[in-house]
């Protein structure tokens, strides 16, 4: 009973600890994971020297015009300042096609909102088949299950705005954010088009699924795991008196 009593107390320690943290550490904010300076396309002035940013490429199978895989894309920087995911289902192309690939390059920041400044690269998003025809990453009400998410990494301190567009000729507009990490912040996927973190941005308002809603690829992991986290504490504990009782024997 003596080695039960002293692992027990330890064990609800540690978990109680974990539990009531005030927030998960990214993996690449941890110890000896520190983040590399951000690799800036165009680097302002006084930014640390860097090699240039990287984008990445992932490639979905399709049937029936939809992807049937996840997708995912992380850029190569510790850590990482552009991170997609889409679920199958969420990428609609052409009927005929068996392959669509995801494609994002980082750019510099153009055409800013008079109060704006970028706190990121701009990063593009495109999509091409392996047949003619057009191609959407969106919300559909024909799909079911988790929306995509965008997440970046921001430059510089202080809470940034995810801002989105289309295409190069249409002005950015706020899309909901959270943050996601410790300088991470992560949006819906609204679409192809670019995505970038500024300041000076009035906030949007969350609308849809996604990020903003109650099945959030990134909101609801957390909650999962604080339950799950809850749970297990709770049995430790009446494992722990049980096993602290005087024995009757």
């Amino acid at each position: 009973m003596g080695w039960r009593r002293a692992l027990a107390g330890p064990l609800l320690l540690l978990m109680g600890a974990w539990l009531f943290a005030p927030a998960a550490v990214p993996l690449f904010d941890g110890v000896g994971f520190p983040d590399e300076p951000y690799r800036w396309v165009v680097a302002p002035a006084g930014a640390t020297k860097t090699v240039a940013p990287v984008g990445g490429q992932s490639t979905a199978q399709v049937k029936n015009g939809a992807n049937t895989n996840d997708v995912t894309i992380l850029t190569v920087e510790q850590g990482p300042q552009f991170q997609l995911f889409v679920p199958l289902g969420y990428v609609i192309g052409p009927p005929a096609a068996t392959k669509d690939t995801l494609t994002v390059v980082p750019l510099a920041g153009d055409a800013p909102l008079p109060t704006m400044t970028f706190a990121s690269n701009v990063y593009r998003l495109t999509a091409t088949s392996d047949v003619p025809g057009p191609i959407s990453v969106t919300y559909s009400a024909a799909t079911a299950g988790l929306g995509g998410t965008v997440q970046l990494r921001r430059a510089t301190a202080g809470d940034p705005v995810m801002v989105y567009r289309a295409t190069s000729g249409d002005p950015w507009r706020a899309i909901a954010t959270l943050p996601t990490g410790a300088d991470v912040y992560g949006s819906d996927l609204v679409g192809l088009g670019d995505y970038a973190l500024a300041f000076g941005v009035p906030r949007a308002k969350p609308v849809g699924s996604g990020l903003s809603g109650t099945n959030s690829g990134v909101t609801a992991a957390p909650l999962f795991w604080l339950g799950g986290a809850f749970l297990v504490v709770l049995v430790l504990i009446v494992l722990g008196l049980r096993l602290t009782r005087p024995s009757t024997e």
